[in-house]
């Protein structure tokens, strides 16, 4: 990839500046801070609903903070730290994953049908880092999958946990998971998306 190459010709292997890496970690939450900020009514205990008239410089405003947010998504705290880190303070694997699925696990687990199930799942797909171990996804997959199937015949809901197993199947091997539940679910969702009539 890109990205292997571009370390590759800036840090070449063997070079003793190597030692001195520098890594950009950004914090999620104010990222958060700031889409809560650009469309408050996301959070429904400071804005009960949305803009009537929302103009198009709003519109423009967000767009750009949910593309800012997809971008720095391969930027938050993992706890993954390059070889010869010498930092004091303790590491988490997998700490902003674990942050935000604590955050968003209640709503989608038990407030399913509501504003704040829809909301915790765009906060996931939105800010939730792709790589994390696969010990991390296959503790949550369960639970996600519990999730889904909460919610029945919502294309955008099929749509965006689709994406969230899509992220999962990078890093998890064949052989460490069962995905005979999530094909039967795909095939069984076929049909409504496909508009079949059955009689």
């Amino acid at each position: 990839t890109w990205r292997s190459v571009s370390n590759a010709a800036l840090f070449p292997e063997g070079d003793p500046s190597n030692k001195d890496r520098w890594m950009l970690i950004l914090n999620w939450r104010a990222l958060l801070s700031m889409l809560l900020r650009t469309a408050p009514y996301l959070d429904e205990h400071k804005a009960g609903a949305p803009p009537m008239e929302a103009s198009s410089m709003r519109s423009k405003i967000l767009k750009s903070t949910v593309s800012l947010i997809r971008s720095c998504r391969c930027f938050f705290d993992q706890g993954v730290r390059p070889p010869g880190w010498k930092g004091s303070d303790p590491v988490e694997l997998d700490a902003t994953a674990r942050a935000l699925w604590k955050m968003t696990e209640t709503d989608l687990l038990y407030h399913t049908h509501s504003n704040s199930c829809f909301r915790a799942q765009i906060m996931l797909y939105l800010f939730h880092p792709s790589k994390c171990s696969s010990a991390y996804y296959l503790e949550v997959m369960p639970k996600w999958m519990e999730s889904w199937r909460n919610v029945d015949r919502c294309p955008e809901y099929d749509y965006l946990w689709m994406v969230m197993f899509s992220r999962t199947r990078k890093y998890i091997h064949p052989r460490d998971h069962d995905w005979g539940a999530l094909r039967r679910h795909l095939l069984t969702q076929c049909g409504y998306w496909l508009q079949i009539p059955f009689g």
